[in-house]
C-alpha cells in the first residue's frame, strides 16, 4: 500500500509539473503575441507618421503655421516700401541719399533672410522627398537674385555702376508669400469641406418597423422611414413622392421633386412630407464618401 500510495504521489506531483509547465508556455506564447501585436501597432503608428510627413511635403515641402507665414509677409511689406523708394527701378530712382546702397543691402537682407525661410524649408522638404517643384524654383529665383544684388552693392560702394535687384527681389517673396498664404487656406478650406460632409448624415435611421438603429447597422435593402424635415441617412430609392433640398450636396439651390424608384442621397434634406426609402448604397460607396475622396484625391495630387 505505501508504495502504491508513493507511485500515486509521484504520479500526482509529475501531472501537476506538466500542467504548470503548460501553462508557463502557454504565458510565454501571449506573451510573444501581445508583444508582436504591440509591435504590429508601433508599425502601423509609424507608417500613419511617414503618411503624415508625406502629406507634409505635397504641400510644398513643409507645413509652417499661417501666423508665423503671416507675420513673416507683414515684415516682408513693411521693409519693401522704403526698398522700393531708394531703389532703381527702369533706371529711375525716386530717392537717392549718401549710404542708401548700404541701406539697400541691409533691408534685402532681412527680407531674404527672414521672410524668405518658408521657401528654403520648403526646397529642402523638396529635395529630401527627391521631387523638386515649385519651392526650388523660387528659391533658386530669389537666392541668385540677392547674391548678384550683394555683388552689384559692393561693385556699387567701389564706383562702379552695376544695377541690383533688390526690387525685383523683394517684391517676389511678397507676392509669392501672398500666394502660398491663399493655397494653404484653400487647403484647410478643403479640409473643412469634408469635415462638413461628414456631419451631414444624421446619427441614426428610422426603420420601417419603427425601431431606430445607428447607421453601422443598416444593411442593403433595409426600408427606411425618413420623417419631414429630417436629413436622409443613407443612398436609396424612394418608395413614394417627397421633395428634397439637395444643395448641401449638389449646389442646387431649387428643391428636387422625387418621385417612386427616384434616386435619393444621404445628407439631403426632406422637405415636405414622410416617405419610404429603400437602402441601396453604404460606407465607401456612398455618393458623400465618393465626393469626400475625391476631395482628397485632389489635395494629395500634384502636377508634375
Amino acid at each position: 500500500m505505501s508504495n502504491k500510495t508513493h507511485s500515486s504521489n509521484h504520479e500526482e506531483m509529475m501531472s501537476e509539473h506538466h500542467h504548470n509547465h503548460e501553462m508557463v508556455d502557454m504565458k510565454h506564447e501571449n506573451h510573444e503575441m501581445h508583444n508582436m501585436h504591440n509591435m504590429h501597432n508601433m508599425h502601423n503608428m509609424d507608417n500613419m507618421h511617414d503618411m503624415d510627413n508625406m502629406d507634409m511635403m505635397n504641400h510644398g515641402g513643409h507645413m509652417m503655421h499661417m501666423g508665423d507665414m503671416s507675420k513673416k509677409l507683414k515684415v516682408a511689406i513693411i521693409l519693401m516700401i522704403p526698398l522700393l523708394l531708394i531703389s532703381p527701378i527702369a533706371g529711375f530712382t525716386i530717392l537717392k541719399f549718401p549710404g542708401s546702397e548700404i541701406l539697400q543691402l541691409i533691408l534685402g537682407t532681412i527680407i531674404f533672410f527672414y521672410s524668405g525661410t518658408p521657401f528654403f524649408s520648403g526646397a529642402k522638404g523638396e529635395l529630401k522627398s527627391r521631387k523638386p517643384a515649385m519651392m526650388m524654383l523660387i528659391t533658386m529665383g530669389i537666392t541668385a537674385a540677392y547674391a548678384y544684388s550683394v555683388y552689384a552693392t559692393i561693385m556699387s560702394l567701389n564706383g562702379h555702376m552695376v544695377m541690383n535687384f533688390w526690387f525685383e527681389l523683394s517684391t517676389l517673396i511678397v507676392i509669392m508669400l501672398i500666394g502660398h498664404l491663399i493655397e494653404m487656406k484653400a487647403i484647410m478650406g478643403a479640409g473643412d469641406a469634408l469635415k462638413d460632409l461628414a456631419s451631414l448624415v444624421p446619427k441614426k435611421a428610422h426603420l420601417k418597423s419603427g425601431k431606430d438603429v445607428e447607421l453601422s447597422e443598416l444593411k442593403v435593402g433595409d426600408l427606411l422611414l425618413v420623417k419631414e424635415n429630417e436629413k436622409i441617412p443613407a443612398d436609396g430609392i424612394i418608395l413614394s413622392e417627397a421633395l428634397v433640398d439637395e444643395s448641401m450636396i449638389t449646389g442646387e439651390s431649387q428643391a428636387v421633386n422625387k418621385k417612386p424608384n427616384d434616386l435619393v442621397y444621404g445628407g439631403s434634406l426632406n422637405l415636405n412630407q414622410p416617405f419610404e426609402m429603400k437602402v441601396t448604397t453604404l460606407g465607401k460607396d456612398s455618393f458623400l464618401n465618393q465626393v469626400a475622396e475625391l476631395v482628397k484625391k485632389a489635395q494629395a495630387q500634384k502636377s508634375n
